[in-house]
């Protein structure tokens, strides 16, 4: 993968805030993953839609259910990989802002769009640790629920 990636995010903005070599590398690396990582899920939600949409209108359609209930659902998945990628890029514009200004507080997370419920968090990465663990997220279970565990 190439080491600055197509947001302009990159080698050249780590060495201008001053970082040492081995956290520009890092820095860069990171960048480099998540950026990939949205290339793919961008790239395989345009490749697949198409097909998937319409082979939903099929079966629907054998089903006798409204056309109604594929435009929805492709509505809803559609919103729902935008915000996938939205978030993605919110992520590192908070690490951008804190490679620009080290030391300052951490940005809050914007509210997604389309997602009313979703917690805001002020610090996404004090909000985590406080979180006490996946065991205590929603869905997750307790670690003293799952098998084998005291």
């Amino acid at each position: 993968m190439a080491a600055s990636n197509s947001n302009g995010r990159g080698k050249d903005a780590f060495k201008a805030a001053g970082l040492p070599e081995e956290a520009q590398k890092a820095l860069t690396g990171a960048f480099d993953a998540l950026t990939g990582w949205r290339e793919e899920i961008a790239q395989a939600a345009e490749r697949n839609s198409s097909t998937v949409f319409d082979k939903m209108g099929t079966a629907a359609k054998a089903m006798g259910w409204p056309a109604e209930l594929v435009d929805l659902t492709r509505q809803q998945m559609q919103q729902g990989s935008k915000m996938q990628l939205q978030m993605m890029d919110q992520v590192m514009d908070v690490w951008e802002q804190q490679i620009k200004a080290p030391g300052s507080p951490l940005p809050g997370m914007p509210a997604m769009p389309g997602m009313p419920d979703m917690p805001k968090f002020d610090n996404p990465f004090a909000s985590m640790m406080g979180m006490g663990g996946m065991g205590s997220m929603p869905g997750m279970g307790g670690m003293g629920a799952m098998p084998g565990m005291p």
